[in-house]
């Protein structure tokens, strides 16, 4: 088992943990739990719920796999989206999650470099260590 400061070392590199330490502990613990609950903000008013799990793996530069389910509607099929990103790059994203304003309701959503890249396929810019 990999312990918090080895983890630590191993990421930072990767997801500026020398700026954001405490950013990059949070998201770890939360990597750690292979999931997340969330709603997807949409514009002008409202969200999509949506719930992400992952394969937790043990170094930044394995590749974890995603899935990513919205529930759209009760009588709507649900919308799947599978992926495999380095696990480093799903701790950044989990980095930069937007807290909800609504503690009762507690569903974080993703950064839009996150929805960017899955709607459109580019890659996020690379971030100085």
């Amino acid at each position: 088992m990999v312990n918090v400061e080895s983890e630590l070392l191993l990421y930072a590199p990767h997801c500026q943990g020398l700026l954001r330490r405490p950013e990059l502990e949070v998201a770890l613990d939360l990597f750690a739990t292979g999931g997340l609950r969330g709603a997807r903000r949409l514009r002008p008013s409202g969200s999509r719920p949506f719930q992400m799990a992952w394969q937790v793996v043990a170094s930044p530069l394995v590749h974890t796999a995603v899935t990513l389910v919205f529930d759209l509607r009760p009588d709507a099929p649900t919308v799947d989206y599978s992926f495999s990103v380095p696990s480093y790059r799903l701790v950044q994203w989990l980095m930069d999650r937007r807290r909800s304003s609504d503690p009762a309701e507690g569903l974080d959503d993703l950064p839009d470099s996150f929805w960017h890249w899955l709607i459109v396929g580019d890659e996020p810019a690379a971030i100085a260590a």
